[in-house]
């Protein structure tokens, strides 16, 4: 800084420093410095959004994130984390136009994929349908994550026969793909054909243990056959695959009182309210 003192990026750098050790208040002053030094550092403004952000200033953090954008509006690099702001703070809608630009601007798969899921948890399936549609025919890399999905909307609108069909579509090419695995389970599961959804948890499972997903998929399965231990042993595994999901807790709960364990199922709550504080279910 002594022998640059107008360059934004060293002024950057000591805010990354502080903010390491830290000295938030050292931190702001320094990453604020920087993009006074120069109010078009793309990256200043974004390591000040980050820390606001990373505080709770959420007000704070989408004024440097539109002005990070005011310098280029078709930058990714600045497109990009509004819109993950918008969609980690609940507004989905005023994310799109975000999403929309990173889309076009980079053309990655992995970037459609998430402006389909945002279209399909907004409701909007036709739009995820044509996006996943052009992902399946175009990107043979993603044909099968694309063609899951295409079978989570079809799911989704009542058609299960063509849910189904687009899964053989993946199993047919990719016989041991896991997430395709899962989907032919879970679609079993929805219609409560819990017999034949045995078959295809057992085999995601075999395909790759630690798959948390593969785990909980058959889990669930041997919970509705009223198989008590194997679904307990699986909903283990979930648990020490990815601790995240507290739904096994909540699960492992219920189950212990079936098998007469009232203890195992209060450590159970506990646990699962500690995870998520708040959580009803953890409480009843």
């Amino acid at each position: 800084i002594r022998e640059s003192p107008d360059r934004s990026a060293s002024y950057a750098n000591l805010g990354a420093l502080e903010l390491a050790r830290g000295n938030r208040n050292q931190a702001e002053a320094a990453f604020k410095k920087a993009t006074e030094t120069d109010p078009k550092s793309v990256p200043a403004r974004l390591a000040l959004a980050n820390l606001y952000w990373s505080t709770g200033s959420l007000p704070a953090a989408e004024r440097e994130l539109k002005a990070a954008l005011a310098v280029n509006p078709k930058d990714i690099s600045a497109n990009r984390p509004l819109a993950v702001f918008y969609l980690a703070t609940n507004r989905g809608s005023d994310a799109e136009p975000y999403l929309k630009t990173v889309v076009d601007v980079a053309k990655q798969s992995s970037d459609r994929f998430v402006l389909a899921d945002y279209y399909f948890f907004t409701g909007r399936s036709a739009e995820a349908k044509t996006l996943l549609q052009e992902l399946a025919k175009t990107d043979a890399q993603h044909f099968a994550q694309a063609t899951i999905r295409l079978s989570a909307i079809a799911a989704r609108g009542g058609d299960t026969a063509g849910a189904h069909k687009l899964i053989d579509e993946v199993l047919q090419e990719q016989p041991y793909n896991v997430a395709a695995l899962v989907a032919r389970a879970n679609l079993f599961f929805g219609d409560k054909k819990y017999d034949q959804a045995l078959a295809p948890a057992e085999e995601a499972v075999k395909a790759d243990p630690g798959s948390a997903s593969a785990q909980y998929a058959l889990a669930r399965v041997h919970s509705a056959r009223q198989e008590w231990d194997d679904a307990i042993a699986a909903y283990g595994e979930v648990l020490k695959l990815d601790p995240r999901v507290n739904a096994a807790r909540l699960e492992l709960a219920r189950l212990s009182l079936v098998k007469g364990k009232p203890d195992d199922a209060i450590q159970f709550a506990q646990e699962a309210l500690s995870a998520q504080p708040g959580l009803a279910e953890a409480t009843m």
